[in-house]
């Protein structure tokens, strides 16, 4: 089982080692429409980072909430019209946890109140600009556990990709050169 907490008011990755066996029978008949899986991470693009289970697209909103969100999503993920989600758990050497996932709505205008709702002002979150992506939002929290983040959205689909924080985890550049680097694919 895959779960992400809310940490200071905001998406904050926490996977467990085996979600290599969720999402088996999320596959829809309009997977050529919804398959997210090309857009999300790859092994190393995120430096130190490898996934840790293979990537699924879910279609049903109250499946991708509570596999996803911690449950009770499902009602605001519909009524944004949420077409899928694809998540991939990612993990460095030192077995610290990140995320790469990708959620598909009917509209930019829904992927932005998405992308609104998951990085919300919280007095614990330390925001840091991303250049080079139009929308886009990089946020920070320390504590146990700390997590850094970088959201944002291209057409209809929202991004998010992340990691815990460590001695090992990424610089605030290395994780906005990573989330160029997607959108830059995403924009092909």
């Amino acid at each position: 089982m895959r779960w992400v907490t809310l940490l200071a008011g905001f998406l904050m990755v926490v996977a467990s080692s085996s979600a290599s066996g969720c999402g088996s029978d999320a596959e829809s008949s309009s997977q050529a429409k919804s398959n997210l899986t090309p857009l999300l991470l790859k092994d190393g693009e995120l430096p130190g980072y490898k996934r840790s289970g293979e990537p699924y697209v879910q279609t049903d909103a109250s499946k991708w909430a509570s596999e996803n969100r911690g449950g009770d999503d499902a009602k605001r993920l519909n009524a944004l019209g949420f077409v899928a989600g694809a998540p991939a758990d990612l993990k460095n050497a030192n077995g610290k946890a990140g995320l790469t996932l990708v959620e598909r709505f009917p509209s930019s205008a829904a992927a932005s109140k998405e992308l609104a709702h998951a990085t919300a002002d919280h007095p614990n979150l330390k925001r840091f600009p991303v250049p080079g992506i139009p929308i886009a939002v990089g946020f920070e929290a320390a504590g146990s556990p700390g997590g850094r983040n970088i959201a944002f959205t291209k057409e209809s689909t929202y991004y998010l990709v992340g990691h815990l924080l460590d001695e090992s985890a990424p610089t605030v550049e290395a994780l906005i050169a990573t989330a160029q680097r997607q959108y830059q694919r995403a924009a092909r």
